[in-house]
């Protein structure tokens, strides 16, 4: 009996191995498909990416670092206003 039993965990140990390298191969074939179909995307992406990062350079450079002097200055003269403004309304009251 204990010879039936032997043979028959030997056996059953053969078949999970088996299983487990066909899942594995299974594993490893899904992956290697994935890549390739992931693979276009990814360069897509990259230029993509490469596009934003310059235009986002050219407004930056165009638009945001010529504005922020001038919106700058006109927050000051805006709050220097306001300063003189309540310092001559407590001179008044």
């Amino acid at each position: 009996m204990t010879d039936v039993i032997a043979i028959i965990r030997d056996i059953i140990i053969i078949v999970w191995g088996v299983l487990g390298i066909i899942a594995f191969l299974a594993i490893i074939f899904v992956a290697v498909g994935l890549y390739r179909a992931v693979k276009p995307v990814l360069v897509n992406l990259r230029g993509t990416t490469g596009d934003v990062r310059t235009s986002t350079r050219l407004v930056t450079d165009a638009i945001i670092k010529p504005a922020v002097p001038v919106i700058s200055f006109y927050s000051g003269i805006r709050q220097g206003a306001r300063v003189l403004r309540r310092f001559g309304q407590r001179r008044r009251g």
